[in-house]
C-alpha cells in the first residue's frame, strides 16, 4: 500500500511540474548537454552511437579514449571517484 501511495505523490510532483511534456524536455536538455560536451572532448571521451536520432535520452552510455589499455585505468579512476566522492551509484553500464 505504501508503494502505491508513493506512486500517487510522485505523479502529483510530476503533473505539478507539467507532466510528461516537461519530463522530455528536460530529458532532451539534459542529455543535449552531455553529448555536446562528449562530442566537443577531441576523443578523450567518446560515445557508442554517434547518430544523434538514435542516441538515448535516459541513459548517455559513454568511455574514455578507446576504454582500454591506459583509458581503461582513466575509466576506472572516473567511476571511483564519480561513486566515492560524488556520490553517483551505480553508473558503471553493462
Amino acid at each position: 500500500l505504501v508503494s502505491v501511495w508513493l506512486g500517487a505523490l510522485n505523479c502529483e510532483w510530476m503533473l505539478e511540474r507539467g507532466g510528461v511534456p516537461y519530463f522530455e524536455d528536460l530529458a532532451i536538455r539534459r542529455s543535449n548537454l552531455l553529448y555536446e560536451y562528449i562530442d566537443g572532448s577531441n576523443g578523450f571521451y567518446r560515445t557508442f552511437v554517434t547518430n544523434a536520432d538514435r542516441r538515448s535520452r535516459m541513459q548517455v552510455v559513454f568511455t574514455i579514449g578507446s576504454g582500454s589499455g591506459k583509458d581503461h585505468e582513466l575509466v576506472e579512476k572516473f567511476l571511483a571517484e564519480a561513486n566515492d566522492e560524488l556520490g553517483w551509484l551505480d553508473i558503471r553500464s553493462h
